[in-house]
């Protein structure tokens, strides 16, 4: 048997070259020299710019100054960096001396123990024997190494901590320059440089511009690497115009289109994807209006309304990556939001009307199929997005036209429709005409499709309607005008029925009591403002001082016996889908059975068939309660105008309840009475299952 002595403990170099470190020191001694230098000629003959004059002195004067505080900045943040490094350099030094001399006593350590282990007179028969000079030996041995590990590991924290200083230290030296002391500085610092020296920073960034557009446009799986590569440069508007009319509406579009496929790999599609992230920054960057190529780029047709391919569906969803791919501040800007959201209205508008289409997600979903993920729903990105910017301007181009309002009001929102009623107030203050028309096509749409036809064709939908009704009274009421010539409209012989969608859209507003006293307070501070001259008017025209308020109660009954009709359009609708379920189920199942062979099977069948509807409430019969809405009567109508009457005018009394009266009544005529759809009567429907006449329900008049 043998002695054999522990492996020695590992004692590892530090990491780090001291010699690399002096070069870089020098590398910054140099530097640091040369700046001093060009510090030094501008703040003497070459700070001054003789032979300009005006405006380009001032510039260039003003640049010479910015390039003189960089020179001495970059002097004092060059020269602490450079007494730093050379500190741990000597620190890198040291620790490697150490070491050395621990490997170095290890050694002599270890080469002494195995002397004293041959000096024993047999090591075998010791250890056999139990001796303990051999364990005595060994036990040292293991000490000693135990002690150097730990003076190795303090070596190493020291130098360690001293790295950590001078990290320290070369990340604040960075600062000045747009550093962080994070991997990636270098586009940091040269997108800061950029902006301090646009004479040289422009044409730099431009040129990483052009080189990005080029690898977006060549398709290829690498175009999410390049673009991570560059996400630092995407807010700067240099290098951001130049990937956008690099990418030109086409290139753009083609992008688009990839992000909504899915092409860059669903673990990095939508607001995950560098490229999303990059298109997104790099919109926000170059602003709006400031280059009529970037404008027009900004405002091109990228989706194509009657585009009967998936093309389009995908670049809409597209749209949709890049607008969830925000972050912050930085991204598309309020007009480019909007024109994106026209023309994914426009779709949805076209699809829903011509090919009875669902949403573009929905449609890229069933195109993906199982090779693909869920795709966000681009419409509610825009909508909350421009309810985020608060800009007026664009949620009123959002809503400048009544397609628009027909896919808005038409589909149910996540958040109850939140966002879409704060793009509504702000799109109503937006100036001149465009706020009047928004709140117009508004009314028109809840209005359109409700006279003269059942609601079930209506193409609002009712929880939307409902849910954005506060909103939109306040969005009346800010474009109290719009109403108020509606109503008065309405109330003259004169007016004909041209307004009728708009009061019936307003009327059903008013269903909600905040919105009705919202439109009601705004419609008293017009009215307030209107001629008191009875001069020429009459109950055929009354004066507007009458006959708006007067219109505004018939608008509210209208309203409120609107709300019931919908609740029994809505009970009926129920019953013949319960009908429906019955006929194709087991209804279908009796009908075969009556013609069995077994006349018990086919008596049976047939009994069944007549009694199991009624029984199972799906014979298209509903019940419903009585209309337990407000009333508001023409007698009403004249009293509130009474109690409102202005002094000038008491002694006018008849004639003011009179016009009053008058405009409710013709603007009841206009508005039409909603009359709720009644049910079959159950004995007539059994008795039609028996081989008995059809029975009819009263359809909506």
């Amino acid at each position: 048997m043998t002695v054999v002595l522990p492996g020695p403990v590992p004692l590892d170099m530090p990491p780090g070259d001291p010699g690399a470190v002096d070069d870089l020191v020098r590398d910054l001694a140099g530097a640091a020299f040369h700046l001093a230098g060009v510090d030094d000629r501008l703040h003497g003959p070459g700070a001054s710019v003789s032979g300009w004059v005006g405006d380009d002195a001032v510039a260039a004067t003003g640049q010479i100054a910015r390039v003189a505080g960089l020179a001495g900045t970059s002097t004092a943040a060059v020269l602490t960096a450079a007494g730093r490094l050379s500190s741990h350099a000597e620190a890198l030094r040291d620790a490697r001396r150490r070491v050395e001399l621990l490997r170095d006593e290890q050694d002599e350590d270890f080469r002494s123990a195995q002397l004293r282990l041959g000096d024993l007179a047999d090591p075998q028969v010791a250890v056999m024997t139990g001796g303990g000079g051999w364990a005595g030996i060994v036990a040292e041995v293991e000490a000693a190494d135990a002690a150097r590990r730990r003076r190795h590991e303090a070596v190493l924290e020291a130098l360690a901590e001293d790295a950590a200083a001078t990290a320290r230290v070369l990340a604040d030296a960075s600062r000045p320059l747009g550093g962080t002391g994070r991997a990636g500085d270098g586009d940091r610092v040269a997108v800061h440089l950029a902006a301090e020296l646009p004479g040289w920073g422009d044409p730099h960034l431009s040129r990483r511009g052009v080189v990005v557009a080029r690898a977006l446009l060549a398709d290829d799986s690498s175009c999410n690497d390049v673009a991570q590569d560059h996400l630092l440069l995407a807010g700067s508007a240099p290098f951001a115009q130049a990937l956008l009319l690099g990418l030109g509406a086409d290139g753009l579009r083609a992008a688009l289109r990839l992000l909504g496929d899915g092409a860059f790999g669903d673990d990095v599609h939508g607001p995950s994807s560098a490229v999303a992230r990059l298109l997104s920054s790099s919109l926000g960057a170059v602003g709006e209006g400031t280059d009529p190529r970037v404008g027009a780029l900004l405002a091109a047709p990228l989706v194509r309304a009657r585009d009967e391919t998936i093309e389009a569906d995908l670049v809409a969803v597209g749209m949709g990556a890049v607008l969830a791919a925000r972050a912050g501040s930085n991204g598309p800007g309020a007009s480019t939001v909007a024109a994106w959201g026209r023309q994914i209205v426009a779709r949805e508008h076209v699809m829903t009307r011509d090919w009875a289409g669902a949403a573009a997600a929905d449609r890229v979903s069933v195109h993906l199929g199982a090779r693909g993920t869920r795709r966000d729903d681009p419409l509610p990105l825009v909508v909350g997005s421009l309810a985020r910017s608060g800009d007026a301007g664009a949620a009123a181009a959002l809503l400048g036209s009544p397609d628009a309002w027909v896919v808005l009001l038409g589909r149910s929102w996540a958040d109850d429709a939140a966002a879409l009623g704060r793009v509504i107030e702000n799109a109503a203050v937006a100036p001149g005409v465009a706020g009047e028309q928004a709140v117009r096509y508004a009314l028109e749409a809840v209005g359109g499709g409700l006279p003269e036809a059942s609601p079930r064709d209506w193409a609002a939908d009712r929880g939307t309607v409902e849910s954005l009704a506060p909103a939109l009274g306040r969005a009346v009421a800010a474009r109290v005008e719009v109403a108020a010539a509606a109503l008065a409209s309405a109330a003259g012989e004169g007016g004909g029925d041209g307004p009728r969608h708009l009061i019936q859209g307003l009327g059903y507003l008013t269903v909600d009591r905040q919105a009705a006293a919202t439109v009601e307070g705004a419609l008293t501070s017009w009215v307030a403002g209107q001629s008191h001259d009875l001069a020429g008017s009459s109950r055929a025209e009354p004066l507007p001082l009458f006959a708006v308020p007067g219109a505004y109660v018939a608008v509210q009954e209208y309203g409120q016996r609107l709300s019931h009709a919908l609740d029994g359009y809505e009970l009926e609708h129920a019953a013949q889908q319960r009908a429906l379920v019955w006929n194709f189920s087991a209804g279908l199942v009796l009908e075969v059975a009556s013609f069995s062979r077994v006349p018990l099977v086919s008596v049976i069948a047939d009994g069944l068939k007549v009694v199991g509807p009624p029984l199972l409430n799906a014979d298209g019969t509903f019940t419903q309660g009585p209309d337990r809405g407000l009333r508001y009567g023409e007698d009403v109508a004249g009293a509130d105008v009474v109690a409102t009457l202005p002094p000038d005018l008491s002694a006018r009394v008849d004639a003011a309840r009179a016009q009053a009266e008058a405009a409710y009544r013709r603007t009841s005529g206009v508005l039409g009475d909603p009359d709720p759809p009644i049910s079959p009567e159950r004995w007539r429907v059994v008795l039609e299952g028996l081989g008995g006449p059809k029975s009819t329900g009263r359809q909506f008049d």
